[in-house]
């Protein structure tokens, strides 16, 4: 399924699991194949973080014009805005079990 976030704001949590690619032209996707172009292009760089790293790093994606949003930044559309703002909880671990429920319930 595609999806286009032209001019929507949007962010990403910083604990987000599910990665997110987009392309040029600002579809958006879960999956980089869905918009790699015919025939997808490997991405050197993709290929060269594979290798010193073990992973393909954020933004690169394994295709060349395909593009990772990055977890924890807001974007409009493509373009990337800043970091989200991160909420910090009070500190639990001192509390009473009676207090740490009803933190947790708050949560």
């Amino acid at each position: 399924m595609s999806i286009s976030f032209s001019s929507a704001q949007w962010e990403l949590s910083p604990t987000e699991a599910i990665p997110y690619y987009y392309d040029a032209i600002g579809r958006i996707e879960n999956r980089s194949t869905d918009l790699a172009s015919r025939p997808a292009i490997p991405d050197e760089r993709a290929i060269f973080s594979m290798l010193q790293f073990g992973a393909v790093i954020p933004p690169l994606s394994p295709w060349r014009g395909v593009h990772r949003a990055i977890t924890g930044y807001r974007y409009e559309g493509t373009q990337k805005l800043g970091p989200v703002d991160i909420v910090t909880q009070n500190e639990t671990s001192s509390l009473q079990p009676e207090e740490q429920a009803d933190q947790f319930t708050q949560l």
